[in-house]
């Protein structure tokens, strides 16, 4: 998963350093993200963090990580965002492609999934999607089940056609108003 850089920085040149804290909940979620160091930029702190509360580790890489005094697992994690220079398309105010994955096809219908039973009862249906690879183009993520996050609702990610373009909008879990 690759986060994507928020359009007002790229038009600002804003890139800068943040240094986050996470705090891993027992399904290998974060729980918690802060910021120890800012960027200096509201909006890359802003996107550090929505990026972050939508990670899982592996089970196999808990171990390595340690815990705080309350037993959970926690660590701190840089993430830097430098600004690339545009190598296709030259940025254009009002365009939803500057800083994010658009396409000229069109992706394929979304796959039938077999959901099949939640492992346990708090658990949500995160759906499958197609990612867009520049080598292979269209390739099939399968749905999973994960646990939900209180306070929090899933928004799964899909392609929305722009202008000529399909643009890609990722999936994030978004506050419950």
């Amino acid at each position: 998963m690759v986060p994507l850089y928020p359009a007002e920085s790229r038009r600002h040149n804003e890139s800068g350093k943040v240094v986050m804290q996470f705090v891993i909940d027992p399904d290998s979620c974060v729980r918690k993200a802060t910021i120890l160091q800012s960027s200096g930029y509201f909006r890359l702190d802003k996107a550090s963090l929505d990026f972050a509360m939508n990670l899982k580790f592996p089970p196999a890489s808990m171990g390595q990580i340690k815990t705080m005094d309350d037993g959970q697992p926690t660590f701190s994690f840089p993430m830097v965002w430098t600004l690339k220079p545009a190598v296709k398309y030259v940025y254009v105010p009002g365009d939803r492609c500057a800083g994010a994955l658009c396409v000229d096809e069109a992706p394929p219908k979304p796959k039938d999934e077999e959901m099949g039973v939640p492992p346990e009862s708090d658990f949500i249906w995160k759906p499958g999607y197609y990612a867009h690879y520049t080598k292979t183009g269209y390739e099939w993520n399968d749905g999973e089940w994960q646990p939900a996050r209180p306070g929090f609702h899933w928004v799964a990610p899909r392609w929305e056609p722009w202008k000529s373009r399909w643009v890609f909008v990722p999936g994030a879990w978004e506050p419950d108003n």
